[in-house]
């Protein structure tokens, strides 16, 4: 599903990220980190993300405003990580 632009793309990937919350789609996959990170990262434009750092802040916000979702600190790490190598990946 390709990023609407005319939405911010934090809240596009928290809108992606809250589905798969409330429809289960990563129940028992908790350690295929490629797996569920590929499917929110894999539909960010190329360059539509300047600063890493502030687009998750920003996404993190918008999970917590969409679906009431406190992302958890491992799982800030790991998207951080998958971030990283998303954008190490498309440079």
């Amino acid at each position: 599903m390709p990023i609407n632009l005319e939405i911010p793309v934090e809240k596009e990937l928290a809108l992606k990220f809250c589905q798969s919350i409330e429809k289960k789609f990563f129940e028992g996959l908790d350690n295929e980190f490629t797996l569920k990170y590929e499917y929110f990262f894999s539909s960010i434009p190329k360059g539509s993300v300047a600063d890493k750092s502030h687009f998750l802040d920003n996404f993190f916000y918008e999970v917590h405003s969409n679906c009431d979702y406190e992302v958890s600190e491992s799982n800030k790490n790991e998207f951080k990580k998958y971030l990283e190598k998303f954008f190490a990946k498309s440079n």
